[in-house]
């Protein structure tokens, strides 16, 4: 038997889940309005500061989501464990430490040399799945 709560909690649940194959109006309109946010936030962070910093930082930032974007998307059956919380808290932390290292003693970075963050995806993965 459900009690109320289990209900709210299972609606507010599904608020969150977006299926690609099926896209309702609201999906097309959370994402675009993302899209856009994010979009606005880099133009304007970009005019505000010189290319250098808008490759080094800016790549950074942006790179640093889409890996645990993806990350979080292909881990949708243990984002609500909270080993799996505290695991990817630790790598963002680990990973940004290293990353802003880097990049302070490099005089020059390219957009495209971020690439090498695909290279921790896997590490991510092995230590996400591996036994308790």
């Amino acid at each position: 038997m459900h009690h109320k709560n289990d209900k709210s909690t299972s609606n507010a649940r599904k608020v969150w889940q977006i299926d690609p194959n099926h896209l309702t109006g609201r999906d097309v309109f959370v994402l675009s309005a993302l899209i856009i946010g994010v979009f606005i936030l880099m133009i304007t962070f970009g005019l505000s500061t010189s290319h250098e910093t808008y490759i080094k930082w800016g790549g950074l930032v942006l790179n640093t989501c889409v890996l645990f974007g993806y990350f979080a998307y292909d881990s949708r059956l243990v984002l609500q464990k909270r080993s799996f919380q505290v695991l990817t808290a630790v790598l963002l932390i680990l990973h940004s430490a290293a990353w802003v290292i880097l990049l302070s003693y490099v005089g020059e970075w390219k957009l495209l040399w971020f690439g090498v963050m695909a290279f921790e995806l896997p590490t991510f993965c092995y230590l996400r799945d591996r036994p308790e």
